[in-house]
């Protein structure tokens, strides 16, 4: 990480700021934050697994009563490892993207074969389960158990991004930016609890430093935050400028053949969520799992935001596998498609 310089402000050692930070940041925390949420505050391991897999892709308000009505059901691991595939299916309906629902399960199921009734505590053994990545491990770690593991989501990354802004001093250079967030992240746990910070963090970018429309005048940080002092916060892209294209955390494809473009029951786009692998391997499992079929993914196409989150837009290919569950889309499908389906095969040149 040597070869990145972080801008007017934060250095590897420069204490001042990040104590200043913090301490602005959990005062408003403290007065402001989402404390009524029903996964703030738990110490359970699997409850906060449930609760950060249930809110990708879905709203906070609209998963508290699913929640709920889950941990009323299965309410250790041990019981939904017990439960069939249909009845989890069946909790979660109403959600969307069961594939989150079916890692779950896998992942009970896998702890049950192993013997284990709970969920192991270190970051590399988590990241080994099924439907667990970088940033759910962290979060289960910091959450649950209060580890010093930061959990670098969308919000995480804007309100780091814009407080410290970095920027790549060689053109060339080979690095990972998560991995400067997260140290960023890790000074700032210094004297103070992890799971606060990163509660706090992830509030204050929902409520204050938002992607568009952010409340600048009313913000606590901003006589720390370098995108404030340079002339204020660009809505469009975090200023993080060795981080000027967000990491997708979704990856769109469309399976086509030539000019010809393949549809399912759900429609024209292959959605998949990216926690643990790339972009090519989401689109290729959800392909596998849900179709049957083996594809094809070409690099990215294009970059958009999908839902409100970074996304990669993918052309991909058939390869083989059972085609029953999908069919060369018609003219008349094709009308039908909804707007944002059709506006991904505009800009993939397929419409």
């Amino acid at each position: 990480m040597s070869d990145l310089n972080l801008d007017s402000g934060f250095r590897r050692n420069d204490d001042k700021k990040t104590t200043i930070v913090a301490r602005k940041l959990l005062a408003w925390f403290r007065k402001h934050g989402r404390t009524h949420l029903p996964w703030r505050g738990e110490t359970d391991p699997y409850r906060v697994l449930v609760s950060e897999l249930m809110l990708q892709q879905t709203q906070v308000e609209r998963v508290i009563p699913y929640y709920r009505r889950w941990l009323k059901r299965f309410p250790t691991m041990t019981r939904l490892a017990r439960a069939s595939e249909t009845d989890v299916l069946k909790a979660w309906q109403g959600l969307g993207y069961y594939r989150r629902a079916r890692s779950l399960k896998k992942l009970a199921d896998k702890l049950a074969a192993c013997g284990q009734k709970a969920l192991p505590t270190t970051r590399a053994e988590l990241e080994a389960l099924p439907g667990i990545g970088a940033y759910t491990a962290g979060a289960v770690l910091s959450f649950a158990l209060d580890q010093p593991e930061p959990a670098i989501d969308t919000n995480v990354r804007r309100v780091i991004g814009r407080v410290f802004s970095c920027s790549v001093t060689r053109p060339r250079v080979t690095f990972s930016v998560d991995d400067d967030l997260q140290s960023i992240a890790r000074v700032l746990f210094n004297k103070n609890s992890p799971r606060e910070i990163n509660s706090a963090l992830m509030d204050f970018g929902a409520l204050v430093c938002t992607s568009r429309a952010p409340k600048c005048d009313a913000c606590p940080l901003k006589t720390s935050c370098v995108a404030f002092k340079n002339g204020g916060i660009d809505t469009t892209t975090v200023t993080l400028r060795a981080f000027s294209r967000p990491r997708p955390e979704i990856a769109i494809g469309v399976l086509r053949e030539g000019k010809k473009v393949y549809v399912s029951k759900h429609g024209a786009l292959l959605i998949a969520l990216i926690d643990g692998s790339d972009a090519r391997t989401s689109l290729k499992a959800l392909a596998r799992e849900y179709h049957s079929v083996e594809i094809a993914v070409r690099p990215a196409m294009a970059h958009t935001t999908f839902n409100g989150k970074p996304a990669s837009l993918h052309r991909c290919s058939l390869l083989y596998g059972n085609t029953k569950a999908i069919r060369i889309a018609t003219q008349r499908d094709l009308r039908r498609l909804p707007k944002r389906s059709k506006d991904v095969l505009e800009i993939l040149k397929l419409l």
